[in-house]
Parts: structure tokens; C-alpha cells; sequence
């Protein structure tokens, strides 16, 4: 009876510094993407300060269009001069909206960019895990189990994947 009883102790303690281990590796990952978060929320809010300058900007010189409008109507002779200018602050007000709107899609693709390759990075980190030395799948079903246990935890998929592949 002794025996059994220490080698249940073991084997329990062997078993709980494995589940300590994962314990570990799970926090590490969340505070990965809470990191991540917090940063993406700061790009967030830098491309939305971005966005609403360019557009004050773009009114501005669209008010300096309309102010031009009105200067020409009060100023006979000049409407010529006026409508010259009305037009090229129309054009700069149009050129800065529109590089605004580049430098924002960059932006955001580059983010989308990022996104695709940690989850690429992380499949395949899985795939390099869940195969035997002959080349042969070994759970079929690893990818679907990780994602619920993701879901289960609240985690990204990319740090949950991540976090099983270190643990191999």
C-alpha cells in the first residue's frame, strides 16, 4: 500500500509541475498580447489623430476656397486672380486629403501584414510539433483543439498556438 501511494505521489507531482509549466507559459503569452494590444491601440489613436488633422486641414482650405469665392464677387478686375487662387488652394486641399488617405491605408496594411504572418508563423510552428519522425500527422484534430482552448481562455489563437509549440 506504501508503495502504491508514493508512486501516486509521483506521478502527481510530476504531473502538476507539468501543468505549472503551462500555467507559466499561458501568462506569458497573455501578457504577449496584451503588449500588443496596448500598442495597437496606440497606433489606433495616432492614425486617428492623423486622419483628423488632415481633415481640419482639408476644410481649412476649403474655407480659404470659399472665402476666395467671396473676395471675387466683392472685387471686380481681380476675379481672374481670385479664381486662380481659389483653384490651387482647391488642389492642395484634394492633394493632402488624399495623401492623408495613403499614409493611413499603409498603415493599416502593414498591420494586416503583421496579423497574417504571426498566424502563419504560429500554424506552422504547430504543424512542426504535431508531425512523428516519418513525416505522419499525429493528432489531425491539433489546430481545431488548440483554437477551443484559446476560445476557452480568452486568448489569440497566434499566442495559445505559440504557447503549445514551446511547450514541445
Amino acid at each position: 500500500m506504501a508503495k502504491l501511494r508514493a508512486t501516486i505521489e509521483l506521478a502527481a507531482g510530476g504531473f502538476l509541475s507539468q501543468i505549472n509549466r503551462v500555467e507559466q507559459a499561458s501568462n506569458r503569452a497573455a501578457k504577449t498580447v496584451e503588449d500588443v494590444s496596448a500598442s495597437a491601440d496606440k497606433a489606433g489613436t495616432s492614425l486617428d489623430r492623423a486622419g483628423k488633422s488632415g481633415k481640419k486641414a482639408k476644410e481649412g482650405f476649403e474655407d480659404a476656397g470659399v472665402g476666395a469665392e467671396r473676395a471675387r464677387k466683392k472685387v471686380k478686375g481681380l476675379g481672374d486672380e481670385v479664381d486662380k487662387t481659389k483653384s490651387k488652394a482647391e488642389k492642395v486641399a484634394g492633394a493632402l486629403g488624399k495623401l492623408f488617405a495613403a499614409k493611413t491605408a499603409i498603415d493599416v496594411g502593414g498591420k494586416l501584414l503583421n496579423a497574417s504572418d504571426n498566424y502563419m508563423n504560429a500554424n506552422t510552428r504547430l504543424g512542426l510539433i504535431n508531425k512523428d519522425n516519418n513525416g505522419n500527422v499525429i493528432n489531425p484534430n491539433l489546430q481545431k483543439e488548440v483554437y477551443a482552448s484559446a476560445q476557452r481562455s480568452r486568448a489569440s489563437y497566434e499566442s495559445t498556438a505559440n504557447g503549445v509549440a514551446s511547450l514541445a
